[in-house]
């Protein structure tokens, strides 16, 4: 009988739509929340920009939604300074967007360490259920995008249905 819990357990668990948090940079994972990341990184208040806070009023009957983004200057990736933007849906960290001070360094540095040549608006695989994007923001500022698919798809399924 106590075997056939545990079986009922683990089945229970992995049906459960939670998915593991994976790998994205800095050292941090995604799912983490904005406190997580602040303290991790060593971020202060002052520097921590938020650009984007939105999120449901209190009587709203639909399902949770809020999606806050912060922006940080002089953060550093392996001596790469830059900006970046840190993306969370409900309070788990999404994805991850650095902006590098000095691109053509930093591309060469990161086609290194992914082992293949960055492609313009390209995924690249990087992590499990996280994807490398290198692309070109309307304004010519170029980034590299770490995200987790999941809670990505979280978000998309929640706009798709209750926006």
């Amino acid at each position: 009988m106590r075997i056939l819990v545990i079986l009922l357990s683990i089945i229970l668990f992995s049906c459960s739509g939670e998915s593991k948090p994976v790998k994205l940079v800095f050292g941090l994972t995604s799912a983490s929340s904005e406190d997580a990341v602040k303290r991790a990184l060593k971020i202060s208040s002052e520097s921590w920009n938020v650009v984007e806070d939105t999120k449901l009023a209190d009587n709203d009957k639909r399902p949770a939604y809020h999606f806050k983004a912060a922006k940080v200057s002089n953060i550093k990736h392996e001596g790469h300074e830059g900006i970046t933007k840190f993306e969370f849906f409900n309070n788990k960290l999404m994805s991850i967007r650095f902006y590098p001070s000095d691109w053509q360094k930093y591309s060469g540095f990161m086609s290194k360490e992914i082992g293949k040549p960055l492609v313009w608006d390209g995924q690249q695989e990087a992590y499990k259920n996280s994807k490398v994007i290198f692309n070109k923001e309307l304004t010519g500022k170029y980034y590299l995008l770490w995200q987790d698919e999941n809670i990505y798809k979280e978000l998309e399924s929640w706009l798709k249905e209750y926006s």
